[in-house]
């Protein structure tokens, strides 16, 4: 028995060891309980709806391509640029083991790998060297080094495609822009004659075409495939 206080009359009463391990138990619970759950709420006030900012910190990862001894994986890992008002891509590549990182590109914004079939160099598109450049091809050793512009053409170039012994490139391109809103000696107006006219990405859309072309290594000489007022693309090399 444990004695714990007088009542209003001045009587001592008693409680019981039992009683008084009772409650402390009770109390060591409810302090428990409190302390989970002011954890709880921490967490959940942690927690917020997504902004509009928050866009401009995700990234995302696309274009995997094994290596052909099958050693690397070549990809690109995408993110917005707010200043530029359009998405920046750098090129890695990573061991199949997921020992070894390396970032390939780090100035220009870089999109399309492949790699080379003889397994010593990455290819990709990124703007040429000259301002206003469309994009162009550029290869660069698997080792390390400075990109090479492979590449000096002035259709926009949307596919490629390597021959399997690496001496040439299926190339899928659009003809030049020449519109009065282009960078170009050549100026004329858009001739609208359709009721779908623009896009939000690309703009006013004209009557450029879309042809196949292939592009000598060695020689660096393009040569035409198709032409005409017909779209080609979606080609493979057998």
């Amino acid at each position: 028995m444990a004695l714990d206080s007088r009542s209003q009359s001045g009587t001592p009463y008693f409680y019981s060891t039992r009683t008084i391990t009772k409650r402390m138990r009770k109390s060591i619970v409810f302090i428990s309980f409190l302390f989970l759950a002011s954890i709880a709420i921490a967490q959940t006030a942690a927690k917020r709806l997504i902004s509009p900012e928050d866009i401009y910190r995700m990234k995302s990862v696309g274009s995997p391509k094994i290596s052909p001894d099958g050693t690397w994986i070549l990809y690109s890992v995408s993110k917005p640029d707010s200043a530029k008002d359009r998405n920046e891509s750098k090129l890695y590549m990573i061991s199949t083991s997921g020992d070894e990182t390396i970032q390939l590109t780090d100035e220009k914004s870089a999109g399309a790998p492949a790699w080379s079939p003889d397994n010593k160099y990455i290819s990709f598109l990124s703007k040429g060297k000259a301002e206003n450049s469309p994009s162009q091809i550029f290869l660069m050793n698997r080792k390390g080094g400075e990109p090479l512009q492979l590449t000096e053409v002035k259709g926009e170039i949307s596919g490629y495609k390597w021959f399997y012994d690496g001496s040439k490139i299926l190339i899928t391109m659009r003809d030049p822009n020449t519109a009065d809103t282009a960078k170009t000696k050549i100026r004329k107006p858009y001739e609208i004659d359709r009721y779908h006219f623009k896009d939000d990405n690309d703009g006013y859309l004209d009557n450029r075409k879309t042809h196949l072309y292939v592009f000598d290594i060695k020689t660096k000489k393009l040569d035409t495939l198709t032409r005409g007022n017909k779209n080609q693309g979606g080609a493979s090399v057998s």
